[in-house]
Order: C-alpha cells, then sequence, then structure tokens
C-alpha cells in the first residue's frame, strides 16, 4: 500500500457475498456474482456521496441564514450551484443503476425463468 494513500474505511470494504446453491449455480456463475458485486459496491459508493453532498446542503442552509441577503451570500452563489449540480448527477446517477440496469436485468432474468 502507498505510505501517502488514505487508510481504507470500513465501509470502502463492504462487499455483498452469497452461494449460490447447486441448481441455480448452472445459471449463475460466479463472474456474474463478482459483477454485480462491483456494481452494487459503485450503487452504494454514489449513494454515500449523496448523503454527504444532502449533509453539505444542510450546512448551506444555515450559512444563508447566517449571511442574510447581503453580498457574502451572492458570493457563496456559485457554491451552492456547484453543490445542486453535483447532487442532481449523483442522485441521477443511482436512479439509473438502481432502475434503468439492475432492476431491467432482474427483470430479464426473471422472464428467462
Amino acid at each position: 500500500a502507498d505510505a501517502g494513500a488514505p487508510p481504507l474505511l470500513g465501509v470502502d470494504a463492504f462487499v455483498l457475498d452469497c452461494s449460490v446453491p447447486w441448481p441455480a449455480a448452472l445459471l449463475v456463475s460466479r463472474r456474474a456474482v463478482v459483477k454485480y458485486q462491483l456494481a452494487f459496491r459503485r450503487i452504494f459508493r454514489a449513494k454515500r456521496v449523496e448523503r454527504r453532498l444532502l449533509r453539505v446542503w444542510t450546512d448551506q442552509q444555515a450559512a444563508k441564514r447566517a449571511c442574510g441577503r447581503g453580498r457574502a451570500r451572492a458570493d457563496l452563489a456559485p457554491a451552492f450551484l456547484l453543490r445542486q449540480r453535483m447532487l442532481h448527477f449523483a442522485q441521477s446517477l443511482v436512479q439509473h443503476a438502481t432502475c434503468d440496469v439492475v432492476g431491467a436485468r432482474w427483470a430479464r432474468l426473471e422472464d428467462d425463468l
């Protein structure tokens, strides 16, 4: 490990695993399980980013109240806009990954069975 790298957090090492019993193992390979693990890890990280951005939103609301309607609030407007765009992107990514990718493939698997 790189000495300058930040330490690995428990949530970054979190992995869901499953063992597939024999008849189903013919349909679900170990490679497919690993692909789903990677997909869910990415979704999990995106949800963490979304939650952090929501916490930033809460902090920014307090800053807006403290600044009033003066010059300081106008100076912070680009930061507020950037946070909103980042939050929208994170929410769209999670929505796409869960509904359009995983949900669609799950429905196709159910139809194939």
